[in-house]
């Protein structure tokens, strides 16, 4: 049956005939009312994301690192390189191969970058244990730009924490401050913090998905013999690792 619509509209209700089915359009004052109140409501949420991002991005940083790694080795398999040439194709490398071979697998210096958060005034910086894990340098890229050499204060890469301390602070900088993960409860909103795919200072959010997560058994997790992680669904990518949550 095709329904039709009244010619007689009764104030604060309108009706649209879509594809034979009626709809009624709620247009009264306390309708109004509330859409407002909704509206006031998401813009409050809006600028406090952005109050948040203003006042905790200041104080996340870049990490640059050098390190050393020896071509066709890795930290699962650190065996030397001509080891791990087949054997069909060490006849490549006679007549003095071996010192061919050498030079082939020499040591080069692999850039990486990661992120941080400033502690405290004398420049110490959490980040995460791989992201400075044997570096030979690390230089530190602050929200203004300026760029300052840094060192490593300690390690646990049981936990994957590093803390690393600016060799030279010049001037005031910013300092984010810690919150108690304890009161945080899934289904929070979150914001991350970092600079992934070298793309500085880059807010991503999102809600707490689980708490107290852990990841022994998975690769690269293997020597991480403390964990409890915070599983959230902001986008995380290469880069943000050593930034706030």
């Amino acid at each position: 049956m095709r329904s039709r619509t009244s010619n007689s509209i009764k104030p604060g209700i309108g009706l649209v005939a879509a594809g034979g089915i009626l709809a009624a359009l709620l247009l009264s004052p306390a309708a109004r009312s509330a859409e407002n109140g909704s509206l006031g409501v998401a813009k409050a949420l809006s600028n406090a994301f952005a109050s948040v991002a203003e006042k905790v991005r200041p104080a996340v940083v870049g990490i640059k690192s050098v390190r050393k790694v020896k071509f066709g080795t890795s930290p699962q398999s650190p065996q030397r390189g001509r080891d791990r040439v087949p054997e069909s194709l060490r006849r490549f490398f006679q007549d003095g191969g071996n010192e061919r071979m050498e030079k082939y697998f020499r040591e080069h210096r692999v850039p990486g970058m990661g992120s941080g958060v400033i502690l405290d005034s004398k420049g110490h910086i959490l980040t995460n244990n791989h992201v400075v894990a044997d570096a030979e340098r690390l230089e530190v890229q602050l929200d203004d730009s300026q760029t300052y050499d840094a060192e490593v204060v300690g390690t646990d890469p049981k936990t994957d924490l590093a803390v690393i301390r600016l060799k030279e602070v010049k001037g005031a900088i910013a300092v984010a401050v810690l919150g108690d993960s304890d009161k945080l409860r899934v289904g929070h909103i979150v914001m991350a913090i970092g600079n992934p795919f070298t793309l500085m200072q880059t807010v991503t959010t999102g809600i707490v998905s689980a708490k107290n997560r852990s990841f022994t058994m998975q690769p690269g997790f293997e020597k991480m013999m403390y964990q409890n992680f915070i599983q959230t669904d902001a986008s995380i990518n290469p880069g943000n690792s050593g930034g706030p949550l």
